[in-house]
């Protein structure tokens, strides 16, 4: 199924809706939406408003919606519905919440706990909001979505900016915690052998070969000099150069007895990082490339 989406960083509309950025050209438009307008919650795409979003649907597809509670996205003889409750469950719910419950559709998959696996059918388009976030084991829910889509189907889902909700003071998930989640659910599934195999795997080669070093080269230059008997590393800014939207930052570290060491970066921590990686090569310590 060939849909077209907006691009997830329009330039031109990023430009439009902000006027303090008129005269910037795309590349630093860019620059500035990675800095400061991702954090400040501006605005990138016009797909962000609900409404857009919802307009980008295919129509008249099969479709299943997954917890539509009083308020359903998608409407229409196409779509399927999945709750963990039933219609006259939602309504009660509605009821107490003091929500409308007008609009609450009938539906068509039941499960308490939400499991996905009950579904048989296969959709063009699943759709779910404030799902996501809520899932104990990120990769089954999108392995879960992925049997029941058909080769090109889509899935959208709308999930929250946590800064402007109840999730504010959550802290956010890392990948560690997605994958930790994963292996936990096979090893109670199917228990330690089949989680060591699972691992082993997937992970054996990242171990033994990984891309990125496992410490901060600034920690190992701080644990060498202080093996050595040395007072801890400063780092002093040597220069500051390019536009304000686009600095580059050249950093010096500084030990006794040893010539400084500078890096370059887009900020003065990573610049800071390069200089320690540049000392630590060049005194041949171990363990902090920071390639």
């Amino acid at each position: 199924m060939q849909h077209r989406f907006p691009l997830e960083f329009d330039a031109d509309f990023y430009r439009s809706i902000h006027a303090d950025l008129w005269n910037h050209d795309a590349a630093a438009l860019v620059h500035h939406y990675e800095t400061f307008g991702r954090a400040e919650g501006r605005r990138a795409t016009p797909a962000v408003p609900r409404e857009q979003f919802v307009a980008l649907f295919p129509s008249r597809v099969p479709t299943l919606e997954i917890g539509p509670f009083n308020n359903p996205l998608a409407t229409g003889n196409n779509v399927r519905y999945f709750d963990v409750l039933d219609r006259d469950g939602l309504i009660e719910r509605a009821k107490r919440f003091g929500f409308g419950h007008e609009t609450v559709p009938q539906i068509d998959y039941v499960h308490p706990i939400g499991d996905l696996s009950i579904i048989s059918e296969k959709f063009d388009v699943v759709i779910s909001s404030h799902l996501v976030e809520h899932q104990p084991d990120l990769v089954r829910h999108l392995a879960q979505i992925g049997s029941l889509l058909t080769d090109e189907g889509l899935y959208f889902c709308f999930i929250p900016d946590k800064r402007y909700c109840f999730d504010h003071f959550i802290a956010e998930s890392s990948i560690a915690d997605v994958c930790e989640a994963l292996i936990a659910a096979i090893y109670l599934d199917g228990g330690y052998g089949i989680a060591a195999q699972f691992v082993e795997r997937n992970w054996t080669e990242r171990m033994r070969k990984p891309r990125r070093p496992l410490r901060d080269p600034k920690t190992v230059l701080q644990e060498w000099a202080q093996g050595k008997g040395l007072s801890t590393p400063v780092y002093r800014e040597v220069e500051r150069t390019g536009p304000h939207h686009d600095p580059q930052f050249r950093v010096a570290v500084d030990l006794p007895g040893l010539d400084p060491a500078e890096g370059v970066g887009g900020s003065k921590r990573a610049a800071e990082k390069v200089a320690a990686s540049a000392m630590i090569a060049r005194e041949g310590v171990g363990g902090g490339s920071n390639d």
